[in-house]
């Protein structure tokens, strides 16, 4: 009679039984691909095959239903003949399958990682498991066949990992891209598998510890040596009490997003860069959407996404590594739908989204929180990482009414919003917003023929010295009259120029214009009077603004002192090394620098010395309430008292009262402008002025070159 296993296991078996037992349980782990549980169970049902077994560890009295596998295999051995020649009848171990049969998928929901050989070192487990006492057990049947089921339908190399790191399960899909079989990658460490481990195991404590989903680029060691590039999205999943049930790992092979390259017939329907579909194939799954949501009633929505300062990674970063990003943000976009949508690529860093059927319009809020969420995590290529926002653009089917093109076009419109708003934000379309973006669109295109049509004009605001109590200067501001629009103001069409890249042509006419006037000024007055003119941040990193300068000097005559240029602390703390070598070349030139609306941007003051300026303009909100807020008093006597120590002239903007003027005096502020002394005003206005002042004192005049009440 065969003893009980207990029995059998203390007494000690014989070398031959316990070599049968190591073969049955060295293809019992063949069968089951390594899964430490599933390879017990089965040792159990491999009794009828051995006439004992010796186990090398018994996991800490794992899952009951491993033990009732086990319970009924001794069962089975008790019943059944004990000769061991009977005891490998086939006849026997498929009725031993049977009895155990439904044990052995019970078991299967409580998989652990594969006993170790003699003398093979313990894996590192990339997070301590504590926190989840055999979490696996509380994975239960239904949550196993959850998990198996979500990796059997995802097209996509898919695996699922305990919380130690190790893998439980995957999908064909993910075999293959490792090339490898599932048996050399269940119960292993899944970062052991690429060329960067550390990084994923970081990743992988991040979503472990409650963080967000996580994404990454790695390299796959493949089992054939080659380096595979993958995109990594790593995203816990969890059962509706918040208990973790697995990790699953979502791999995309980066050379599968040439696809469309490699097939021409996709190339009409997919982006060859992310392998999205392009824009004809969005509009056209918009279309049948519309359609089924006219027939149904059923609520959808349209999302624009946009990458907020992409140009920026393109221009400092390179191309290459901005594809990179493209890809990881296609994949990460992708994961935030959960099967709930259509992403693709429109162009550029814009995606758009299609998110059909919502239960309310405020679902699609959800989403895109969700979406802001996942783009803002940070990205790793390489070496580098990366941090990243996006504005996100909505509008919502059948609410708002229209055509593919309309739909579209008023996600774009709340795109537009977003980005106006701040960006890193998501705006819904509303019918307000279209009359403000077909307001832009009018300037726009007005615009476009603004200088040939000479609708432009220069209008100067003097500046006046507070020792001398002289006109020494004035500012170059620009007006647009137009024939349809009427007079725009430039708080309105600027940023549109700035925009659409007009800001450039425009700012180079406005230059010359103003060294002409200034010209003319000289030789119809006699008085040298300094110009002053803004340069847009287009204008000084996209063009070469020293030459346009040389050109604009050459052309006009005017003598380089005469000249100032006024740049913003944006436009300079963008790239500093390049503005500082760029204001050096222009301080050779022979012209002036100012730094506009000092104490509003950066006010980076370790970069005041690098910088060759030769005066600061405070902004205009210092000193609106200067008279009676302390506050502002201390900050203008700050900046004062800082730019004389560096050799700077300081001009106050926006003096619009006695008071403010006569406290500026005090401080020793250097210069003002503002419309106590004097508005805006036409060339030939300004040279009446010149022709009427007297050198020391204000003269009343028509031309509000005077001090108002």
């Amino acid at each position: 009679m065969t003893l009980p296993l207990p029995v059998a296991w203390s007494i000690g078996a014989p070398p031959f039984v316990k070599a049968g037992w190591h073969r049955c349980l060295a293809a019992s782990g063949r069968w089951l691909g390594g899964d430490a549980e599933l390879v017990l169970a089965a040792a159990g049902v491999a009794m009828l095959g051995a006439a004992g077994l010796r186990l090398a560890r018994w996991p800490g009295r794992r899952a009951p239903a491993l033990l009732m596998a086990g319970g009924l295999a001794a069962l089975s051995v008790l019943c059944l003949p004990s000769d061991p020649v009977a005891l490998a009848s086939p006849l026997y171990a498929a009725l031993a399958w049977c009895v155990a049969w439904p044990a052995l998928r019970r078991a299967r929901a409580s998989r652990q990682p594969p006993l170790r050989r003699p003398g093979e070192a313990a894996p590192q487990a990339v997070l301590d498991a504590s926190p989840w006492p055999h979490a696996s057990d509380r994975v239960g049947s239904a949550g196993l066949h959850c998990v198996r089921g979500l990796l059997d339908s995802s097209l996509e190399p898919m695996l699922a990992l305990a919380p130690d790191g190790w893998v439980m399960d995957l999908n064909a899909a993910a075999a293959r891209l490792a090339g490898r079989g599932p048996q050399q990658l269940v119960g292993r460490e899944c970062a052991a598998f690429f060329a960067a481990p550390e990084a994923l195991r970081g990743s992988l404590r991040e979503v472990l510890a409650g963080g967000p989903p996580q994404s990454l680029v790695q390299v796959l060691r493949r089992a054939d040596g080659e380096p595979t590039d993958v995109a990594c999205s790593i995203a816990a999943c969890r059962n509706g009490l918040g208990e973790l049930q697995c990790v699953f790992v979502t791999l995309r092979d980066l050379r599968d997003l040439r696809t469309c390259q490699v097939h021409p017939a996709l190339d009409a329907s997919c982006d060859a860069l992310t392998a999205l579909p392009n824009r004809g194939q969005f509009r056209a799954d918009v279309q049948e959407a519309l359609n089924r949501s006219r027939r149904t009633g059923q609520l959808g929505a349209v999302m624009f996404i946009d990458l907020d300062n992409f140009k920026d990674v393109n221009d400092t970063l390179g191309h290459q590594l901005g594809d990179e990003l493209l890809k990881v943000m296609a994949t990460r976009l992708a994961g935030c739908m959960q099967d709930c949508g259509v992403v693709a690529r429109i162009g550029g860093d814009e995606f758009a989204v299609l998110v059909e059927p919502l239960a309310a319009a405020d679902d699609a809020r959800r989403l895109a929180d969700r979406v802001l969420a996942a783009v803002a995590e940070p990205v790793h290529i390489g070496s580098t990482e990366l941090v990243v926002a996006c504005s996100v653009g909505i509008t919502v089917f059948p609410h708002d009414v229209g055509g593919v093109d309309t739909l579209l076009r008023n996600a774009d419109t709340a795109l537009f919003r977003a980005k106006d708003a701040g960006k890193n934000n998501s705006q819904f379309f509303t019918y307000e917003m279209n009359r403000a973006v077909r307001r832009r669109v009018e300037i726009a295109s007005q615009l476009r023929n603004a200088i040939r049509q000479g609708e432009f004009s220069v209008v100067y605001q003097p500046r006046m010295d507070l020792i001398r109590d002289q006109l020494v200067g004035v500012e170059a501001l620009l007006r647009w009259n137009n024939a349809e629009l009427g007079i725009v103001s430039p708080q309105e069409f600027i940023p549109v120029a700035e925009e659409t890249g007009l800001i450039v042509p425009i700012g180079e006419w406005v230059l010359r214009e103003a060294c002409r006037q200034a010209v003319r000024l000289h030789q119809s007055s006699g008085c040298d009077v300094a110009v002053a003119v803004n340069i847009s941040a287009r204008q000084f990193r996209g063009t070469d603004i020293v030459k346009t300068v040389e050109d604009a000097l050459a052309e006009t005559g005017l003598a380089s002192r005469l000249l100032e240029l006024e740049l913003t602390e944006s436009v300079l703390m963008r790239d500093t090394a390049r503005a500082a070598e760029t204001l050096q070349r222009l301080v050779e030139v022979g012209v002036g620098v100012a730094l506009d609306d000092f104490g509003t941007g950066y006010s980076s003051l370790g970069y005041l010395k690098r910088f060759p300026l030769d005066s600061l303009k405070v902004d205009r909100s210092f000193v609106a309430d200067i008279t009676r807020d302390p506050h502002d008093e201390a900050i203008v006597t700050t900046i004062v008292a800082l730019a004389h120590g560096l050799g700077m002239r300081v001009v106050a903007e926006g003096v619009e009262t006695r008071e403010q003027l006569a406290l500026l005096r005090r401080l020793q502020c250097d210069e003002v402008q503002g419309y106590l002394l004097g508005r805006p005003m036409s060339a030939e206005q300004l040279l009446a002025l010149l022709l009427a002042a007297e050198p020391g004192e204000f003269r009343n005049s028509s031309y509000s070159w005077t001090l108002q009440p």
